[in-house]
């Protein structure tokens, strides 16, 4: 199904996506507000087939929970946004994360962990960068008055430091691979 999707298979992506249907009900669910569900929704089934498109493993028994796992990453992603804005309007997020479930929070708290080995590879500076463009929505002329610097220079060195976060994570997914190989192995 991964090599029809990468090929443009639309019935291939249709059934990726009613495939994993369920995953995207229960997750849109912590969403209470029925606009702001719809666009959750629409970000998770976009984020299922760029999922699909960016995999590259051959193994196809870890695709589930690969798929899984990107989307746990959209819902803490749009999560983390969402209490970002409500903290400028002045409400808190805390009541939202009640609604995730144990599995969900431990998948969380496992990201947020790959997430701190990740981030402590990059410099102080190249962590300010992605808080301050990712987490709160600076732009790169506001960043750029920040550190007293060029927008392009600190653009270049954030894209920089996005690689090395890739190249972290890209790292780590293949050892989960090979783990994974082992596994099937023995069974």
């Amino acid at each position: 199904m991964v090599k029809r999707i990468k090929a443009g298979d639309k019935a291939a992506v249709e059934q990726l996506i009613s495939r994993f249907r369920f995953l995207i009900i229960k997750y849109s669910k912590s969403e209470n507000d029925f606009e702001k569900r719809q666009d959750l929704v629409s970000l998770m089934i976009i984020a299922i087939i760029e999922a699909a498109r960016k995999y590259q493993s051959r193994n196809q028994a870890v695709f589930p929970g690969y798929i899984s796992k990107y989307l746990l990453y959209v819902l803490y992603n749009y999560k983390r946004k969402e209490s970002h804005l409500r903290q400028r309007e002045g409400t808190a997020l805390d009541d939202d994360m009640k609604e995730i479930s144990g599995i969900d929070r431990m998948g969380m708290y496992v990201f947020n962990m790959d997430m701190q080995r990740a981030l402590q590879l990059l410099t102080k500076e190249e962590q300010q960068l992605i808080a301050l463009h990712l987490i709160y929505d600076y732009t790169w002329q506001e960043i750029g008055e920040k550190f007293n610097e060029n927008k392009a220079t600190l653009y270049s060195r954030y894209k920089k430091a996005l690689l090395k976060l890739r190249l972290y994570f890209r790292h780590e997914y293949q050892q989960v691979l090979k783990i994974a190989e082992k596994s099937s192995t023995y069974e």
